[in-house]
């Protein structure tokens, strides 16, 4: 996919339980390219489109998304969207090999996420990516996609 897209979902901030589970700690609010952890995961390819599916969501957001954007990009997507940074999630099933799964603690950096529990850098996204395919050719969340992410809070 060359263009950005566009998801309606609800914010998530952690709790307890997600922190039990994840390796991801002490954020107040986690931004994500993730279906479980970002319900309802609404895809749209058109911002109009999820701006109207945002309406009917409590504390909802919008979540834009550039699948695989290439090393020097640089966009500023306006529309109030504010860039949170780049997830490394599954096509398939839309699940981050970053904040919804554990078991990846020796090839992602988790001390150094930013404050959405994303990776800040592209390069580091990219080598972290490259690491998690080669450590873990088996494990079918191991085999992602760059998202970078940018975010606009719905009101």
């Amino acid at each position: 996919m060359d263009e950005i897209f566009y998801v309606s979902c609800e914010r998530f901030y952690p709790t307890k339980e997600y922190e039990e589970f994840s390796p991801v700690r002490g954020k107040k609010e986690i931004v994500s390219y993730d279906c479980g952890l970002m319900p309802p995961f609404n895809i749209c390819y058109s911002l109009n489109d999820a701006e109207r599916k945002v309406a009917g969501i409590k504390d909802g957001q919008i979540i834009a998304a550039y699948q695989n954007p290439p090393q020097n990009f640089a966009i500023n997507i306006g529309n109030g969207f504010e860039f949170c940074g780049f997830d490394l999630s599954e096509e398939q099933t839309n699940i981050s090999a970053i904040t919804n799964c554990n078991g990846f603690e020796a090839t992602i950096d988790y001390a150094n996420l930013n404050d959405y529990g994303l990776i800040s850098d592209y390069e580091v996204a990219k080598l972290t990516r490259e690491k998690l395919e080669e450590k873990f050719p088996d494990e079918c969340h191991a085999c992602c996609e760059i998202y970078a992410l940018w975010r606009k809070i719905s009101k």
